[in-house]
């Protein structure tokens, strides 16, 4: 099995500036620290509900439970959130998603039909890979 390319601070500094640039930035944002900082694979991250991340007064969790149907080998897992994650789960929350309920996705993919927001799906995650990737190699 390949190893995954794994970015050297330069790059991943890069990655950022071009997930900011973006129209919705602050969810970009967030879905690529979790990559990054928890190590979420795109299919646990797109499942995740706000009550997921955060706890009844809003703070962000500093471990997440994922259950069996959100994880690729359909086996529970807990993820460890540190500090820094933590303040983004925070800060998105609280500027994007503040009056949701906790049953509700946590991160929402732009309808291309609307301006109406819904899950995210896995087209929504290739396509959101793929341009925000390609933009640092060509």
């Amino acid at each position: 099995m390949k190893q995954a390319k794994v970015l050297n601070e330069k790059e991943t500094k890069r990655v950022m500036s071009v997930v900011r640039s973006r129209r919705h930035s602050k969810r970009d944002e967030l879905v690529v620290l979790l990559s990054f900082y928890a190590g979420m694979r795109s299919c646990e991250i797109s499942s995740l509900r706000i009550g997921d991340v955060v706890d009844e007064e809003g703070n962000a969790k500093d471990t997440l439970y994922l259950n069996s149907w959100q994880t690729k080998g359909s086996e529970r897992q807990s993820v460890m959130i540190g500090e820094r994650l933590q303040k983004a789960i925070t800060k998105y929350v609280v500027s994007e998603r503040q009056h949701s309920d906790t049953k509700a996705p946590l991160i929402l993919s732009q309808c291309t039909s609307s301006d109406l927001m819904g899950p995210i799906d896995p087209f929504s995650k290739r396509h959101f890979s793929a341009s925000c990737f390609s933009s640092l190699y060509c």
